[in-house]
């Protein structure tokens, strides 16, 4: 159109929107993370909830409690870790602010390190039980040292690469490899003494037995095994990052693999109430009471219940107020 100078001036076109090529795989990542929280969160509260109500029938043993801080952990992850590692993952930056990244930076690996070494705990439980007395050797050997604090940051990005190099194989060793090295070879120790000793005449083996018996380890074993196959795509992933494997033709492709294996990891916490219920009924029996929402149609129920008894009253107090009143007249 024409302005008052004389000038002309063109009407910009319009701009067609665009479509974002990762759409669907960012609702699909997005709806099987709201999918494992519901499992992870509900799944480990009703094991929680399960063993805290039934702990004066039988379920107040030392394996029972630590799969009770097992679950704490698993429902810490769902309720920090999941939300913000796949927020993050989703959207290529962290959009949480300066504070929250520096407070939850390290609470994945501080909430892993709890599973895991709750784990070898659970190991170990069973282990006095199913092995004969052993003799420790007790060693104090005093070393000379005095106390040392240094602090020193280095800004050359080679420096940094090796750093975040060791400190990828220091995780895994420590995290990773070294727990459920410990986790495999007491379970292999403990089924190796229960095939060897199975004999009923043995009152000793007996109570071994019964502490430790084989649907114990074997959903223990179970337990381990999945926490490595979840486990081992996200590392293989920061290996891939310490070592620079990832260029600027594959960063968007690797971003993706990236979530999906911060999803599988977090599949680790939603699988454990499943585990635990395929070899425990109470858990069983616990979790389809939740999740066939039997739980919801009790609770309306419980309301409609009370609803009716408010109903009553109510009709009974204007009954009385009626008859009160025609005494009156």
């Amino acid at each position: 159109m024409a302005n008052v100078s004389g000038n002309v001036t063109s009407t910009p076109a319009a701009v067609a929107p665009q479509v974002d090529p990762w759409l669907g795989l960012r609702v699909g990542i997005g709806t099987a993370a709201c999918i494992v929280f519901i499992l992870g969160f509900f799944g480990n509260l009703t094991i929680l909830v399960t063993i805290i109500k039934n702990k004066r029938k039988g379920m107040n043993t030392l394996m029972y409690y630590l799969i009770c801080n097992l679950a704490v952990y698993d429902i810490l992850v769902m309720i920090i870790s999941l939300p913000m590692t796949i927020v993050q993952d989703l959207a290529f930056y962290w959009v949480f602010g300066p504070v929250l990244c520096r407070i939850t930076l390290g609470l994945p690996f501080l909430f892993a390190a709890g599973s895991i070494t709750t784990m070898v705990a659970i190991a170990i439980d069973p282990f006095s039980f199913a092995l004969p007395s052993i003799i420790y050797t007790q060693y104090d050997t005093s070393v000379p040292g005095y106390p040392q604090c240094g602090i020193e940051f280095s800004t050359d990005p080679n420096q940094q690469m090796e750093s975040l190099r060791i400190y990828t194989i220091a995780i895994f060793v420590i995290l990773f490899i070294t727990p459920l090295l410990i986790v495999v070879c007491i379970y292999s120790l403990i089924l190796y003494e229960i095939h060897r000793r199975n004999n009923k005449a043995n009152l000793h083996y007996n109570r071994a037995y019964g502490k430790a018996n084989r649907k114990t380890i074997k959903m223990m074993l179970l337990v381990s095994v999945t926490f490595i196959m979840c486990w081992i795509p996200l590392f293989i992933c920061f290996f891939i990052i310490a070592y620079g494997a990832v260029t600027n033709q594959t960063r968007i492709t690797f971003f993706f693999i990236y979530a999906v294996s911060h999803l599988v990891s977090y599949c680790n916490s939603a699988a454990n109430p499943l585990i635990y219920a395929g070899f425990t009924s109470r858990f069983r029996k616990s979790l389809w009471y939740v999740f066939s929402l039997q739980i919801v149609k009790e609770i309306s129920e419980h309301r409609c219940g009370l609803q009716s008894r408010e109903t009553k009253v109510m009709r009974l107090s204007v009954s009385k107020r009626q008859k009160s009143e025609h005494r009156q007249l």
